[in-house]
């Protein structure tokens, strides 16, 4: 049994998506896929019996014990809010199929996410590197870049500044690749639950309990005054993993408001998942890996 197979529950599967475009340079979101891609795994669970549920509607059904034992479910979702989701969300809906789409909701408010203002930065600068060598540069720089790149006077400030060198303006980069306040209630339109991904997709398990606290309650406020409150929440980078003193507590902040948690599978998350604010999912190169679509050059 391969990997990815031994991360998945016999009878429940949780894949997460974030990008759905043509080709690599079409978009901004990565990990990415195709739209028949998309099409191949949801028609892939569909022919195989599997009841497909908003992340909202299993936990409810699991909570009330509504999940029938002699059936398999799947829940599908959307990571970060890219705009190529309302496609996503267009595909699903003609195939009757109900999914999440969990929102940065710093874009709301015309504000790129501080990891993805470091990508365009350094994509412009350095043209040569690779989507996954600036993926690196932003995880070893982290700190660094939050700090000067950050949602604050002087990172905000920084950022025009810079993005006037390079002849680039937020607020289209906002509109050209994150949904809008109109796009978003659209997805919703079409039956789609929406989300929260905290305000800037910061690592929250590694903030203070205060900071914590802002990026998990003010993201429900943002993205309440565009669509329904917020049911389900997405753990930035699927991360929530700390010391199980602070863990304890970031899941007593969201459920305050929230009524789960979502993660990424990892080894230790496999053995030490919390059934209801660490439900790990796994993504969609993983999912296809396990039923053996091959992958993307």
């Amino acid at each position: 049994m391969i990997l990815s197979e031994k991360l998945m529950q016999r009878d429940v599967v949780h894949i997460v998506f974030h990008s759905i475009r043509e080709r690599e340079d079409e978009g901004f979101g990565d990990p990415w896929t195709t739209p028949e891609r998309l099409k191949t795994i949801v028609g892939h669970l569909l022919e195989n019996d599997w009841t497909i549920l908003s992340c909202a509607e299993f936990v409810s059904k699991r909570d009330q014990g509504e999940l029938d034992p002699a059936k398999r479910y799947a829940t599908i979702s959307f990571d970060d809010g890219y705009r190529d989701n309302l496609a996503a969300a267009q595909i699903l809906h003609g195939l009757g199929v109900r999914a999440t789409f969990f929102i940065i909701s710093s874009t709301i408010r015309g504000i790129i996410p501080v990891s993805h203002r470091f990508r365009i930065v350094l994509s412009q600068i350095a043209p040569h590197l690779s989507v996954q060598k600036i993926k690196d540069s932003r995880m070893r720089l982290r700190h660094l870049v939050e700090e000067f790149l950050g949602d604050h006077p002087a990172g905000n400030e920084l950022f025009t500044r810079i993005a006037r060198v390079l002849g680039l303006n937020e607020q289209k980069l906002v509109r050209t690749f994150y949904l809008t306040k109109k796009e978003i209630r659209g997805v919703e339109a079409l039956d789609m639950e929406i989300g929260s991904h905290s305000v800037h997709h910061l690592f929250i398990n590694e903030l203070s309990l205060k900071d914590a606290k802002k990026e998990i309650a003010a993201s429900h406020q943002e993205i309440s005054a565009v669509a329904s409150p917020p049911r389900s929440f997405a753990w930035p980078y699927g991360a929530w993993e700390t010391t199980p003193e602070k863990e304890e507590k970031l899941f007593s902040l969201a459920s305050k408001i929230y009524e789960s948690g979502w993660g990424y599978h990892r080894i230790p998350v496999a053995i030490r998942e919390n059934e209801r604010w660490a439900i790990s999912r796994i993504d969609e190169a993983a999912f296809e890996d396990a039923i053996g679509i091959a992958p993307l050059p």
